[in-house]
């Protein structure tokens, strides 16, 4: 990096840690020379300096050492001009075209001059084109295509880009652009447009501005569209779109014209001519500013005044009135947050309620970005449920935050149980008072830091009056008063504080500490009192009460009632205030003072009454706004509280709690050592040898033989083999075994390598592993003997090798850190987790580490400047020192304990660390890496603090980066059993209870089953697994969008993990390092099928998404039926035969009739004589549902509901309507006209809209998810019948075509459907398919209109797949059918693409893209950890480990890519390279808006007033204004100290407690205590959000769970016949108990009695009750039935249905009953029900059963519940057995859901 960027101390700083890093590095490369590990040399690699940045980003190859050379000898910026010269000269090898020697100067130019920062260079420029001045004389010239990202490379790079691009122009010899007057008015609208439209411009340049630049820039800026917002200069000669393009805009505006001045001096020093128009430019500028200044002044002069005056004349109503209003009408409560609330995680204040948490802007020395910080007295009173580092989920301005202390805020005002009002602000207090508080009237505050606002782009809320605030407004006033200059928050000059004190009347060195220190240096009341008096400013905030949560008619009535209290006065400064004040205790009184916030107390008189006592000084805040009780007061209509008393009283006031924020608690702090699942010891794997513990020790005691996959090697000297790298008989470094899993020969490395890697007898790929036997106690007692290390208790290894390779790790590394207590990653590292928490400034007490350590460390001055010299001083932190919690001080200490005996007694090396005692540690290094990212970054310890969340600079956290995919990314997923095509976005909303971690948004909790495709490159299928979580994260300022052949495409963010096929095997590279010709899969999709022969339409509509239509949907053809089970329903209904969906569901219920008895029917709509029948059969049906994709759509209006259909051919006509006829049958129309078929029906029109969810027109049309598991057979009428409507034939070419303008719609057919014939097709499309359309072109031109241009997607099938289309499918009409005679005796070419697991598809091209939304995606998928996307393209998903740290010297030593998984994706969460200096630039753009000031001035609270947007307030520094400069490193100040950073609860209470009763109970009641809470609506949303679907999840997965091998831990989906594992003989268990189903039912039944919830609630809770009941209930006795009595029973069925009398023989029921014969009289049993005791068939009607009203009517209580619903229960089982009513057969369709199991 360059010296400008950084002080001089920074630059030490850096060297520092640049000078371990070395040692480090030095001392690992020594080790791993000796050959012990995989790989001879260290594995984790450095990130290199700006010149290899700038090679490695832009190329190109070779340059990075010529940069060093010319910036050493001539600096930055002449250097990147001679790289550019160099470049054109072809130095660095021939380029081809002159374009391309454009573009790569251009870049590599650029990149130079902006220090390698990827934005500019990369992304910021889309593409570099030689292009003619055609409507001039035709002469070349070059342009340069901006894209939108472009403007996080800051104004400056952007206006070097278009200097370099010029420079290269000349260079090339090209001619300067020439535009016509129609390129600078389109650019002169776009400026202003997009400046209106689109965003805020830095700059908005005026139009002659705009003109000048545009005729005298000698190259064109353009670019690529970024913004959907159309121009009126269209169609511009060489301008590609008609739409904005945002990055020339932004370089022409805030780039060239902004930042001219600064261009100047690159021009001069770069000594490129023709740029003499910006130098007038700017000069002409600087002039006009100059005037411009004068002008405002003069009129802000003579109208400033006239304008108040004004304003005073036409107030009506009071101003916080008003203030109110407008806040209300503009700013509504956000409920999202209190949409969820998990049991045992407290709501602890509703959205926007008074007594919440009070709105404070700042930031604290422990904030950074999504943080607040409270009082550590507020953490205690809320029950401990918020501890340091806990996260909540809160109502603005972000979703999510993670809690800090600070001292310097206000905590809560409670009331005690003996009636006290007390604030408690201190920690010593809440301690003291915590078991007594009865109710907490206000929370206290919330600090949250501007830049929230900024980020989350919310509205400024009206600030609430605090002190920072007041101070200020003394400052002003002194000054205004006495002309004394002073400043807050500072050591003022002491001759100005004395002579301002002097003026005052107040002591010097009072008015000394308050401007220094004014949130801790209150003055007492009698001064605030004096100084509101003398200066005219609000009174004091410390002391101002909540005076607007009263009425005005309340204070009225506290008034009379003062005026009758006991006062006693006293005087300061000739001003009155009250001593003590005692009051009656009337009930509405003490309420009014509770709500003020006044604290008071209960004092008893006379041994019986007691009175109210308000004592000094509050006293005093209670009675001095209220004059004293001087004057009366009146409420006022439009009037606050405070309004009238500003009104009235000599003192004014502000108000303070205007704004409230509510939050609940998300997910408690987190901060433990990272364990694999189950803990391992050494990567090494062990199979069944060493049990389910995986004991490597337990299996060399009992000398077993474990036959595993592992790599061999051998001994190229003495030939022995094993799974050691160096041969432990002579020394020498083995070579690895290469396999033939055929002939099972064995191939040293150099032979396999001269091979090929193939086996010379069977021509077989070789592996490096194989299956072998190994003997772990013999390679036990070597690596014990080895390292000196006996007499362990265990040593835990792995079942097996997930790795490419199988490289087992040194058993010796295991013994070592058995002997540490310390456990192994998946990658050979040691890793510790914990929260993020920022932290920008420290105490050397709060770490434990001493002064003159910290001066060691560089840390001299505090953060005022002063020198370092007590262990008080707040201290700046450096942006790349963590300070750790206790816990992982312990853990790293016996991780440096297990590397120094790595080093001493494995590699015969000295001890490193040395530690003895966790302090020791203090400044070692160690790696930290975030979920998603496999860069990790260096931290250097500096200290230790006793919380649970790791301490480290906001920079270093936002380093940490996220990698994912863009929201409409499409993904194969299964819903509910059905395969569906959905995008990531979609996918993140079928998922809840999200919470904020880390810089994203994570959700865990699925709303239905949903599971994720993925591939299996071992087996090389498509299979399913689980989904951990989705995630949805900030968006980088960039992405990737690689395009592959045969029109696939996939877009991701620069770092994710692509899986690209290489030397015959997948591996993983970042996106960035994936090059043109890398291969892709796009894999075989064979998913499973089942097949059914009807639809049935009336489980399908009587579905609950269709409960709306129930009682307008008509079932006809049932009446005869519904006579004869003798249903209660009217007359009429019968009378017509048609019967409403809901009056027949209706029937069923109380029939207990299933609907499969319903006889076959119609349906329709009332009033509406159009019939479609119930059963649909399927052939039908997928033949009409082909044409309808094709060539269909369908309308609505208030009363049509259409399908129509476009079809030119009558032969395709006629089986349209032939197809429609048989699948519906006759009882609707079909009119055609005109080539068009229309069907009217509203059953057909919700059947394809919603039921089947086709669409509705050719942009929203999708294959229904049921067909994608139908068998080929039924699939092919579907695809004849589309493709006969989309699709043709090509009598040139042998070759099929479809046309959509749906892609997604093409993609459902290629990848799902046409793969069931092993079809495969490519895509193309056209940018505007109209160009041939000449009537329409004529019919546009003769309206004056522009016609339309349309994009169409076309899917191609050739080749040999193209013979298969048409033995498989084929078309409907023999017109086309009669083309593949052309071509059927032709020769396919061969597939180039075809492998064993699918087509291998190279990268096309690569290029960088603007993102379209502010947010990418991306999942967890449980298993392979890889997706399907788009076009059935493989790539890898994110992982979603913690953050982690881990020592520096162990991932140097113990990591290595030969351990990662391979199928596991575990490359994501590995240190593949390590960032060793921190750019701000670079890291995540969330921190760029943290603000730095020490304080929010006067302007900010006046714009909140205002509601102003944040990015309209320019008053408050933030990092984005320091990019680039030395101070983005240093000087970054806060607004609020506190006295400890550890000072609080370490633990939330929340992990403390017990089952989930004891926590939902806890929660209950703290919600009982806060005023700002109802407990009610609390325990109405846990039951339904949490309780509900956990209850009837684990229900379902009980129904749905596997079986598990007890010594294995193999897994079955269906348990053994055996009763017994295949594969080890153990016992076979049960994966979910009964136990795990009904955890939660005791804690919901609780809830439902306490708290008033809704009936609906209640019985939701009484149904899943009965549900698990039900589930569980032994309903048949023990007994084992016999054939013989299964038969019987089966005979007695068929005779009772043909009779209508039993038999006598009962088969089940003779067993049951044994010899006697005789039946269970229990009600209810089996044996009632099959004898037919019970009721007589005479009293059927008269059932005890209740009618629906009634049970509705009845159900008050859940007791009441339970009753009705066991009354219901008996009386049910006591039904007759036998029927006397005729019964129909079934039919054999079903709906959606049965098929599909949900």
């Amino acid at each position: 990096m360059s010296e400008e960027i950084y002080s001089p101390e920074m630059k030490a700083y850096f060297e520092s840690l640049q000078r371990e890093i070395d040692r480090a590095y030095a001392i690992a490369r020594k080790a791993r020379a000796q050959g012990k590990d995989p790989s001879f040399d260290v594995e984790v690699p450095q990130a290199t300096d700006m010149a290899g940045r700038v090679e490695s980003l832009v190329g190109p190859p070779g340059v990075a050492e010529r940069i060093r050379e010319l910036v050493k000898e001539y600096g930055k910026e002449i250097a990147a001009l001679k790289v550019v010269d160099e470049i054109i000269e072809g130095k660095f090898g021939d380029l081809g075209s002159k374009e391309k020697y454009a573009e790569q100067a251009v870049r590599t130019a650029l990149a130079i001059l902006t220090e390698g920062i990827v934005s500019a260079p990369l992304e910021g420029i889309a593409d570099v084109k030689i292009k003619r001045n055609e409507w001039a004389d035709g002469s070349e010239y070059l342009a340069l295509y901006y894209a939108g990202p472009i403007r996080s490379s800051g104004g400056t790079a952007q206006a070097l880009s278009v200097l370099v691009g010029d420079y290269v122009r000349r260079k090339l010899g090209l001619d300067r652009f020439k535009p016509s007057d129609e390129h600078i008015e389109r650019m002169v609208e776009e400026v202003d447009l997009y400046h209106r439209a689109v965003t805020r411009l830095q700059y908005h340049p005026e139009a002659d501005e705009v003109r000048l630049a545009m005729r005298n820039i000698p190259i064109e800026i353009t670019g690529e569209e970024t913004d959907k917002v159309e121009v009126s200069h269209r169609n511009v000669p060489g301008v590609e779109t008609n739409h904005l393009r945002g990055g020339a805009i932004l370089v022409l505006a805030e780039g060239v014209l902004q930042k001219a001045k600064k261009l100047v001096k690159y021009i001069d020093k770069m000594g490129i001519e023709g740029w003499d128009w910006i130098k007038e430019f700017v000069e002409a500028k600087e002039k006009g500013k100059s005037s411009e200044e004068n002008k405002d002044e003069s009129k802000a002069e003579d109208t400033g005044t006239e304008s108040v005056a004004e304003k005073k004349e036409n107030v009506e109503k009071g101003f916080y009135y008003e203030l109110y209003e407008k806040f209300r009408a503009n700013i509504a409560p956000n409920k999202k947050y209190t949409k969820e609330i998990i049991g045992g995680r407290p709501l602890f204040a509703e959205p926007s309620t008074n007594g919440g948490f009070r709105l404070r802007y700042g930031r604290s020395r422990v904030s950074g970005f999504a943080t607040w910080s409270v009082n550590p007295a507020t953490m205690l009173i809320l029950d401990e449920f918020i501890a340091i580092g806990t996260q909540m989920k809160t109502e603005r301005p972000g979703k999510g935050c993670i809690v800090t202390p600070a001292t310097t805020v206000e905590g809560p005002i409670v009331r005690l149980k003996n009636g006290s009002v007390v604030r408690v602000d201190d920690y010593e207090t809440a301690l003291k008072v915590r078991n007594e508080v009865d109710e907490i009237l206000y929370v206290g505050d919330a600090l949250v830091n501007f830049g929230d606002f900024v980020e989350n782009n919310q509205t400024l809320l009206p600030a609430n009056y605090v002190e920072e605030w007041w101070v200020q407004e003394l400052v002003q006033a002194i000054k205004d008063l006495y002309e004394v200059e002073l400043q807050p928050f500072a050591e003022n000059d002491r001759e100005a504080v004395e002579e301002a004190a002097e003026y005052l009347e107040v002591d010097p060195d009072f008015l000394w500490n308050l401007l220094k220190d004014p949130l801790r240096v209150k003055p007492d009341v009698e001064t605030a009192i004096h100084l509101s008096t003398v200066l005219d400013i609000p009174f004091h905030p410390y002391y101002t009460l909540y005076w607007n949560t009263l009425q005005p008619e309340e204070v009225e009535e506290l008034q009379k009632a003062l005026l009758g209290a006991q006062i006693e006065w006293a005087e300061f400064r000739k001003n009155r205030f009250a001593k003590k004040v005692v009051l009656e205790n009337d009930k509405n009184i003490k309420r009014y003072l509770e709500l003020l916030g006044l604290p008071h107390r209960l004092e008893r008189v006379e041994k019986k009454r007691k009175v109210i006592v308000v004592e000094y000084p509050w006293s005093a805040a209670l009675l001095t706004p209220l004059g004293n009780l001087e004057w009366e007061f009146k409420a006022k209509p439009f009037y606050t509280v405070i309004d009238i008393i500003n009104e009235n009283n000599r003192i004014k006031l502000r108000d303070r709690g205007i704004s409230w924020i509510g939050a609940r608690m998300g997910r408690p702090e987190k901060a433990k050592e990272r364990k694999m699942k189950p803990p391992v010891q050494v990567l090494f794997p062990i199979g069944l040898a060493g049990g389910q513990s995986r004991d490597i020790k337990k299996a060399a005691e009992e000398g077993k033989t474990a036959r595993v996959e592992i790599a061999f090697f051998k001994c190229p000297k003495c030939g022995h083999v094993g799974p050691e790298h160096l041969c432990p008989v002579c020394g020498t470094r083995k070579e690895l075994l290469w396999h033939c899993p055929k002939c099972g020969a064995d191939y040293p490395e150099s032979d396999a390598k001269d091979f090929n890697y193939r086996c010379p007898k069977c021509d077989v790929e070789l592996k490096p592993y194989a299956e072998r036997e190994i003997k772990p106690a013999d390679l036990l007692r070597q690596a014990m003997d080895n390292v000196k290390v006996y007499g362990i208790d265990r040593l835990k290894g792995v079942k097996g090798m997930t790795s490419g390779y199988k490289m087992a790790e040194p058993l010796e590394k295991g013994l070592l850190r058995v002997k540490n207590d310390v456990y192994v990653f998946k990658d050979g590292t040691i890793r510790f987790d914990a929260t993020d928490a920022p932290i920008t400034h420290f105490k050397p007490k709060e770490i434990g580490t001493s002064v003159e350590k910290l001066r060691e460390l560089g840390y001299t001055h505090d953060f005022e400047g002063k020198p370092l010299e007590r262990d008080d001083q707040i201290l700046e932190l450096k942006v790349q020192d963590v300070i750790l919690p206790y816990e992982a001080g312990r853990y790293l200490l016996k991780v440096a304990r297990f590397i120094d005996d790595l080093l001493e007694k494995f590699y015969g090396l000295p001890r490193f660390y040395n530690a003895e005692k966790m302090e020791d540690l203090v400044g070692h290094l160690v790696i930290g890496l975030a979920p998603h990212t496999s860069a990790g970054i260096i931290g250097r310890i500096i200290g230790f603090s006793d919380v649970l969340v790791g301490y480290a600079h906001p920079y270093y956290h936002a380093a940490k980066r996220r990698n994912c995919f863009p929201g409409d990314t499409r993904i194969l997923v299964q819903i509910n059993g059905l395969p569906q095509r959905i995008t990531l976005r979609e996918l993140y909303d079928l998922f809840e209870d999200e919470r904020y971690e880390n810089m994203a948004y994570v959700r865990k909790k699925p709303k239905a089953d949903v599971k994720v495709y993925s591939f299996d490159p071992e087996s090389g299928k498509v299979v399913l697994t689980d989904i951990e979580d989705v995630i949805k994260a900030p968006s980088t300022d960039h992405l990737i969008r690689f395009e592959l052949e045969l029109g696939r495409s996939f877009e991701t963010t620069v770092d994710h993990p692509v899986l690209v096929y290489e030397n015959g095997k997948f591996v993983e590279k970042r996106a960035f390092e994936v090059r043109e010709g890398d291969r892709i899969l796009v894999p075989n999709l064979k998913l499973p099928e089942k097949n059914i022969d009807y639809l049935d339409l009336l489980k399908e509509f009587s579905r609950e998404e269709f409960a709306h239509l129930h009682d307008r949907i008509m079932v006809r053809g049932i009446a005869e039926w519904l006579r004869s089970v003798e249903a209660d329903v009217k007359e009429d209904y019968l009378r017509r035969d048609s019967i409403p969906l809901s009056v027949l569901l209706r029937v069923l219920t109380e029939k207990e009739i299933s609907i499969e008895e319903v006889p076959s029917c119609w349906l329709g709509f009332k009033r509406d004589k159009v019939r479609i029948k119930r059963f649909v059969p399927l052939k039908p049906l997928l033949r009409v549902v082909g044409y309808y994709l094709a060539e269909g759509y369908a309308r609505e209006s208030k009363s049509v509901y259409q399908l129509s259909f476009s079809m030119a051919e009558k032969e395709v006509r006629e089986d349209l309507k032939r197809a429609l006829r048989e699948a519906f049958g006759d009882g609707f129309g079909i009119y055609e006209r005109g080539g068009k078929v229309t069907v009217g029906s509203r059953i057909l029109y919700l059947l394809f809209t919603e039921v089947l969810k086709a669409g509705k027109n050719a942009y929203s049309k999708r294959v229904p998810s049921l067909v994608f598991t139908l068998p080929r057979e039924a699939v092919a009428e579907m695809l004849k019948a589309y493709f006969e409507g989309d699709g043709s034939a090509l009598k040139s070419v042998p070759r099929v075509v479809a046309y959509s303008v749906n892609k997604a719609l093409l993609e459902d057919i290629e990848t799902l459907l046409l793969a069931k014939f092993g079809i495969r097709g490519y895509y193309t499309f056209d940018n505007n398919a109209n160009r041939g359309n000449a009537r329409g072109r004529l019919y546009h031109v003769e309206r004056g209109t522009e016609a339309p241009v349309s994009k169409v997607y076309a899917l191609n099938i050739a080749g040999e797949h193209y013979h298969r289309f048409f033995n498989s499918i084929g078309f409907v009409s023999e017109r086309k059918n009669s083309i593949y005679e052309l071509h059927a005796e032709k020769s396919p070419a061969q597939d180039r693409y075809s492998s064993q697991n699918g087509w291998l598809v190279k990268v096309r091209r690569i290029e960088y893209i603007t993102p379209k939304d502010d947010f990418v995606f991306s999942l967890n998928a449980k298993k392979y950890h890889n997706v399907i996307i788009n076009e059935s393209i493989v790539t890898h998903q994110c992982d979603g480990d913690e953050d982690a740290v881990m020592l520096l010297l162990d991932a140097l030593l113990n990591f290595s890519k030969y351990y990662l998984p391979e199928k596991r994706g575990g490359k994501m969460d590995a240190p593949l390279v390590v960032t060793t200096r921190l750019d701000p630039r670079e890291v995540d753009s969330e921190v760029h808006n943290m603000d730095v000031v020490r304080y929010y001035p006067l302007e900010f609270y006046k714009a909140t007033y205002e509601l102003k947007s944040p990015k309209e307030v320019k008053v408050i520094e933030r990092v984005e204004d320091r990019l680039g400069k030395p101070e983005m490193y240093e000087g970054i100040k806060f607004t609020h100290d506190t006295d400890d950073i550890g000072l609080g609860p370490k633990m939330s209470l929340y992990k403390q407690l017990g089952d989930m009763e004891e926590k939902v109970a806890r929660q209950l009641a703290l919600a009982e205590r806060i005023r700002a809470v109802d407990e009610h609506h609390v325990a109405e949303t846990i039951i339904n959000s949490h309780l509900v679907p956990d209850l009837r999840g684990n229900l379902r997965s009980f129904t749905r769970q596997e079986f598990r091998c007890v010594k294995c831990n193999t897994k079955y989906r269906r348990p053994p016949l055996t009763g017994k594992c295949p594969k080890c003989g153990g016992k076979i268990v049960l994966t979910v108990s009964k136990g795990a189903i009904e955890k939660y039912l005791p804690t919901a039944k609780m809830l439902v009695t306490k708290y008033r919830v809704k009936d609906y609630t209640r019985q939701r809770i009484c149904i899943t009750e009965k549900d698990i009941k039900t589930l569980f209930e032994n309903v048949f006795p023990e007994k084992q039935r016999t054939l013989m009595g299964f038969s019987a029973d089966i005979c007695e069925k068929m005779v009772k249905e043909r009779t209508g009398h039993s038999n006598g023989k009962n088969g089940y029921l003779d067993e049951f009953n044994g010899k006697n014969g005789k039946a269970s009289k229990k009600s209810g049993s089996l044996a009632s029900k099959l004898s037919g005791k019970g009721k007589e068939p005479s009293k059927k009607k008269e059932s005890a059963k209740p009618k629906r009203s009634e049970k509705v009517k009845n159900l008050t209580s859940f007791e009441a519940a339970a009753k009705n619903e066991q009354a219901r229960g008996t009386a049910g089982n006591a039904k007759k057995a036998e029927s006397e009513k005729p019964k129909r057969k079934k039919r054999k369709g079903i709906s959606l859901d049965e098929f599909f199991g949900s």
